[in-house]
This record gives structure tokens, sequence and C-alpha cells, in this order.
């Protein structure tokens, strides 16, 4: 995994986007496998991208002990492990999940729904890690698997903003920190949020 050396704070506290490849060995997992996240102690303030024990995809935001979730209404199995381009965008309107460019419906349940949360009481600065969850400092639920330009926009991004990085055409406006571009794995190619490589190899 990769500590990016900072938490995002402020990006998390208002509309923000997170864009990434990735490809799991296993599409229906033991454990879950945590792409990216973060996790501080009560009130608990998180944002966590994982692939769970029953191949859900879901993307989990908690501002001050209150949580959001939105879950990809389309479980993964054992069969798919083959690259697919993954963006979450929330406002405080809600969550909208992106694969391969196209949106997705998302569980009955789980929904993306924020109206009970403010945006702005995400209150932790604990670093996030990518490829694991930072769980109040040790890293916990480590992928298995491979994930590629990872990137954070400090702005909701557009459909067709989503369809321009899915096919490679986009400019990277509002692009906050992004990283594993190339085997300088922990080079923040947006801004100065290098991190420190734990174990992760050039995907």
């Amino acid at each position: 995994y990769i500590n990016t050396n900072t938490g995002f704070q402020s990006v998390f506290q208002s509309s923000f986007s997170i864009s990434t490849w990735v490809r799991f060995n296993d599409g229906n997992p033991t454990n879950s496998n945590m792409l990216f996240g973060n996790q501080s102690a009560a009130p608990i303030n998180r944002v966590l991208i994982f692939l769970d024990s029953s191949g859900a995809l879901t993307f989990g935001y908690f501002s001050n002990g209150i949580q959001a979730r939105a879950e990809i209404d389309q479980n993964f199995s054992n069969g798919d492990t083959g690259w697919f381009h993954y963006t979450a965008v929330v406002e405080p309107t809600g969550i909208t999940i992106y694969k391969d460019g196209l949106v997705q419906t998302l569980d009955a349940t789980d929904d993306g729904d924020m109206s009970a949360i403010t945006m702005g009481d995400y209150g932790t600065d604990i670093d996030c890690y990518i490829g694991a969850r930072n769980l109040n400092g040790s890293p916990d639920l480590q992928v298995d698997g491979n994930i590629a330009d990872f990137r954070i926009y400090d702005s909701a991004l557009s459909a067709s903003d989503v369809t321009k990085i899915y096919n490679r055409t986009d400019d990277k406006s509002n692009i906050h920190a992004w990283y594993l571009t190339n085997s300088d794995d922990v080079l923040d190619h947006a801004g100065t949020n290098d991190g420190t490589n734990f174990g992760s190899t050039y995907s």
C-alpha cells in the first residue's frame, strides 16, 4: 500500500471526486479489499473505497459519525479480474458512481444519499492509504490486485469529465492529487502530497 502522507481533510469537506483504474485478483474475496481509505476514532470520519466479501464495490463517507454509502447494484464474482475504470463523485446532494465511464445503478439501501450529512463537519487529517485502509494509524484490509492512475479532484466531475478521463483525453482541471502514473509510485504529479511506499509494486 501507499501512504499519501496527507488526509485531504479540506478537500473532503466539500464536493470532490476520486478516479482510478482497478484490477482485482479475486472479484469475490474472503475479506474486504480496500482500494483507498482512512478512518479516525470516534466520532468516525472516513472516506473508503472497497470491495466487500459479497463482491459489492462500495464508496463510504463518514462525517462526524454520520454515514453515507454508495454501492454498485451489481456484484463482482470470482471471474471478474479485468481492469476497469472507477469514479466516485461526492456532493452534498449525493454520491454518483461511474464504471468504465458510465453512471451505475446503486443499491436500494446504499444509494449514495447525503441528506443527513454536513460535509463541512468532516474532521480528520489522518493519512489516506492507497491499496489499504488507514485504521487509526494502522494499515488494514490491503487490496489484492492492482491500482493505476489514482486521482483526487477538489470538485464534482461532470459526466463528460468522467468520460474524458476514461478515454484519456482529459485536461486534468481541478486535479488535487495524482498517483500511480509510472514506476515512481509515490510521486504526486498534481501537487506536493508525495507519499511513502509500504510494499506496493508498479501496476
